[in-house]
């Protein structure tokens, strides 16, 4: 009697994991398709995030030489403002003061350029913006201290 009960115990797990581990060919199908769909899913992302990745380490190539480059042209400037100090005092004649309110205009035009420089924390979303405007007031600036002398009269 145990023998039969333990057979019959065994032939009906048998009976429910065989019908339960069978699928039809459809059911078979329609999960491939979703594995299918996963897989692309899963694909479009990493490719998203390697694009992203890659721009971030191309925008960050570019923010350090755009800032190596200002930082030169920064202290270039510096350079200059001291000579034309240096220029005005040893012309012998009284400083004028309106050369000199310029020059300190210019001097604080330049601080004020490297603290903007300093200030701005590499953010990728407005940069076009920033390079933009400050490529403009540096150039400015160069323009200004290059024709500081030229006596438009």
């Amino acid at each position: 009697m145990k023998k039969i009960r333990i057979q019959f115990t065994l032939a009906i797990i048998l009976a429910i994991g065989l019908f339960t581990s069978c699928q039809s060919s459809a059911t078979k199908v329609e999960e491939a398709k979703e594995d299918v769909a996963e897989a692309k899913e899963d694909l479009k992302e990493a490719i998203k995030d390697t694009i992203t990745e890659a721009e971030q380490a191309v925008f960050a190539a570019e923010w350090k030489t755009f800032k190596a480059e200002t930082e030169l042209t920064i202290k270039g400037n510096e350079t200059r403002i001291a000579e034309l100090r240096k220029q005005m005092k040893a012309s012998g004649k009284k400083m004028d003061a309106t050369y000199e309110k310029k020059i300190d205009t210019l001097q604080m035009l330049n601080n004020d350029l490297e603290a903007k420089m300093n200030m701005y924390n590499g953010n990728k979303t407005d940069w076009a913006m920033f390079k933009s405007e400050f490529s403009s007031d540096m150039n400015k600036l160069g323009k200004a201290l290059k024709d500081f002398t030229i006596d438009n009269k």
